[in-house]
């Protein structure tokens, strides 16, 4: 009987030995469950513009009304343009300040929004004159200068507008940051933002083109340009001069006459959206 026993033992020891020896037979560990990783667009604090202000503003929310039809088509036209040509960024610029620029750059990025696919990120490159947070009702408490100069990362400053818009704009300018679109920490930290963010269009309210070398020295960070003429206000000279400066430094993807009034009629008021 003892002999028994001794044998069974043994028996039970060698196939421990065995199973040991077979990883295929090994229980793995328990340890922690890997981590999902963070996307950057769920780190931005969501945000909805006021209603009131965007009106106010002119941003129109829907294609209803005529103005709401241009931008649409504005909006429609730009991403084939952009999708023929591999192109990713687009500038907006003006000859000159009380065009409309920003305008009609938050009206192309809050278009943007409304597609039921695609994401958009929306940057306030005019240093001098950011506009763009009081046009979309927006209170950042950093700058745009402070995210392109790395003191502050673009997560933490930029916002959500319907999930699929972030935005980057400033409240006020300050002038130790006029240069700051001439460093190649700018040029750094935008790549950045496309390679976290992967949006399939950037927008950027640059300043106006007269006046400053902001937009030459910004043009070789973007793949393209809107230019955009006042109707009654620039002159064919600014918007040809503007256009032909432009042009020997970055693509120009069109020029847009803003505050026309004499196309209003064309749109179809009885059409369904």
């Amino acid at each position: 009987m003892e002999r028994l026993q001794v044998a069974v033992q043994e028996a039970r020891e060698r196939r421990a030995r065995l199973t040991e020896a077979d990883p295929r037979t090994r229980t793995p560990a328990l340890g922690p469950e890997p981590e999902t990783p963070v996307s950057p667009w769920d780190k931005l604090s969501n945000v909805t513009p006021p209603r009131r202000r965007l009106l106010r503003g002119r941003i129109f929310l829907n294609a209803r009304a005529p103005g709401g039809v241009a931008i649409d088509l504005l909006r429609t036209r730009l991403l084939k343009l952009m999708a023929s040509n591999g192109w990713k960024r687009v500038m907006i610029t003006s000859p000159n300040s009380g065009c409309g620029k920003t305008n009609v750059c938050a009206n192309l990025a809050m278009a943007l929004s409304r597609r039921p696919e695609g994401r958009a990120v929306l940057i306030d490159l005019d240093v001098f004159r950011p506009s763009l947070a009081g046009t979309l009702g927006l209170n950042p408490t950093a700058g745009v200068a402070d995210v392109l100069t790395g003191r502050v990362a673009p997560s933490d400053q930029m916002v959500s507008i319907g999930g699929n818009l972030a935005v980057c704009a400033s409240r006020s300018a300050h002038p130790e940051d006029a240069n700051v679109l001439k460093t190649r920490k700018a040029r750094e930290v935008l790549d950045e933002i496309e390679r976290d963010f992967a949006p399939d269009i950037m927008l950027f309210d640059a300043p106006p083109f007269f006046g400053t070398d902001a937009v030459i020295a910004a043009s070789d960070m973007v793949d393209c340009v809107v230019i955009v003429g006042a109707s009654g206000e620039s002159s064919i000279d600014q918007l040809d001069r503007t256009e032909s400066d432009l042009s020997q430094y970055t693509n120009i993807a069109g020029i847009v006459l803003n505050k026309c009034r004499y196309l209003a009629g064309d749109s179809d008021a009885a059409y369904p959206q």
